[in-house]
């Protein structure tokens, strides 16, 4: 699995330095665009930026579609096939991959961001100093406050909700390799997630006022009560939603396997 790792990495990684080399390059001409005639260029700027955001996170996604496509399903995807590992193997470290460029994305943006907040402020006068020992003063009170264990519990969440929404693109990929959905294959991927998406909404609505009816909720076969303080109730919300996307890794994990074992079929 590692070398699957390693070889998707590398494989992808002059798509994503390009993108990342053309953002990081508008941010850091960024700051020093607000003065006299370039405040048109300092907004169109940021305009830009925002902008680019989106399209680095649609670029992920477009390259997760693709990739994986490419990879497991066209003539590549014989070669793929023949590796002496099992598909889930090959699935899983393709997944994994894809979710390192995604934390990777999320790093170089907030560096990003980062960086214009604290050369604009030092454009506008601020001493630097002052600035940083303002944001320790701030870190200084807020960090003995701060639950390590609910911090903790809240970043192993997000990577997992990062993991299970990559394995959701690659069951809405492997659903369509079938010889039913044989003709109009990126339709089908997008009803799919129509369907998936409208699924997850209803079900985020009523799921919840169900749970904070009893005031309770079972999980793990313990009861775990709400008591509507802030720190409990963000520890058994947070473990609730990775109980979620668990589930949602199984499904998707046991749909790829049902249709790579029973219905596939390769172009």
């Amino acid at each position: 699995m590692k070398n699957i790792i390693k070889y998707d990495l590398l494989n992808n990684y002059k798509t994503y330095f390009l993108g990342y080399l053309i953002f990081l390059i508008v941010c850091l001409v960024l700051p020093f665009s607000d003065n006299g005639f370039d405040r048109i260029l300092y907004v169109s700027l940021w305009g830009i930026v925002s902008t680019y955001v989106s399209i680095l996170v649609f670029m992920n996604i477009i390259m997760i579609f693709s990739k994986y496509q490419k990879s497991m399903y066209s003539k590549e995807g014989y070669l793929t096939q023949t590796l002496p590992v099992s598909t889930m193997e090959i699935i899983l470290g393709k997944a994994i991959a894809s979710t390192i460029w995604l934390i990777v994305t999320g790093i170089i943006v907030l560096i990003a961001f980062g960086y214009i907040g604290i050369m604009t402020a030092v454009r506008s006068g601020v001493n630097i100093q002052m600035l940083w020992f303002e944001i320790g003063r701030a870190l200084s009170e807020i960090l003995p406050h701060i639950n390590a264990g609910l911090v903790i519990l809240y970043f192993f969440g997000f990577i997992l909700g990062l993991f299970t929404m990559v394995l959701g693109c690659f069951a809405t990929v492997t659903m369509v390799q079938t010889r039913y959905t044989r003709t109009h294959r990126t339709l089908w991927m997008i009803l799919i997630i129509i369907v998936y998406s409208w699924l997850t909404f209803t079900i985020s609505i009523y799921l919840p006022n169900s749970l904070m009816s009893d005031t309770s909720f079972i999980f793990a076969g313990t009861r775990v009560g709400f008591d509507y303080q802030p720190t409990n109730f963000l520890l058994q919300s947070q473990i609730f939603a990775i109980a979620v996307s668990l589930c949602k890794c199984c499904i998707f994990s046991g749909i790829i396997y049902y249709v790579h074992e029973k219905l596939l079929e390769i172009e």
